[in-house]
């Protein structure tokens, strides 16, 4: 199971996750959240030494990316609006990196109307992040989502998703067997604090996701 472990923002964090097999780690641009990067002033030294994992630029405003993004793989973008997701494009393209999409999922949404979203930018981007929906947070609300939706949606989408909202140690298993998603992305399950991780919640996480995964 391909895991990305998102809101770092110590390198003794990243290690933690690095050395426990995660697949991807990602950084927070977005000034609100506890979890934005450049609160930390030394993030570019050693980020730049991170290797062993992609390196993941999450945000909702491209206004709030460094102007240099050399030192990412791919960005993760999630559209303040249904209308964002198309307007914003070609410029989020110009960047010419790998470009994931995060759809929150309210629940009132359908499948079938999730699987449209996906279908009109497919050609574009590499990857979808299915999280939950919160009226004023954009990821890391800790709160789960439907997971039979979720399942529909990866069984027919034409890309590869992301599992993401209200994932912890103790529901992650479960979560793979009940979706069967392509990869899985943490962020407040794995903490004890917003933008702080816990080294045994990292390691538990990513054993147990590995684990389901190949029963």
């Amino acid at each position: 199971m391909w895991v990305k472990i998102c809101g770092i923002t110590r390198p003794e964090d990243a290690q933690v996750a690095l050395e426990a097999g995660a697949d991807a780690l990602g950084f927070v641009f977005e000034p609100h959240s506890p979890r934005h990067l450049p609160h930390h002033p030394d993030w570019r030294q050693w980020l730049s030494q991170l290797s062993g994992a992609l390196r993941v630029a999450v945000f909702v405003s491209r206004e709030n990316l460094p102007a240099d993004l050399t030192l990412f793989d791919a960005l993760q973008w999630t559209p303040p609006s249904p209308e964002a997701l198309e307007t914003e494009l070609p410029a989020l393209l110009a960047y010419q990196k790998s470009l994931w999409v995060a759809l929150r999922l309210p629940p009132e949404r359908s499948a079938e109307e999730a699987l449209q979203h996906i279908a009109r930018v497919a050609s574009c981007v590499e990857r979808i992040v299915l999280d939950s929906y919160h009226p004023t947070q954009f990821g890391g609300t800790g709160e789960t989502h439907d997971w039979a939706r979720a399942r529909q949606i990866c069984a027919r989408s034409p890309l590869p998703v992301i599992l993401a909202g209200g994932l912890n140690p103790e529901n992650v298993a479960d979560a793979i067997h009940q979706v069967r998603p392509f990869g899985v992305d943490v962020s407040s399950g794995v903490e004890t604090t917003p933008g702080l991780k816990d080294a045994e919640k990292v390691r538990a996480f990513l054993r147990r996701a590995k684990e389901a995964d190949a029963l």
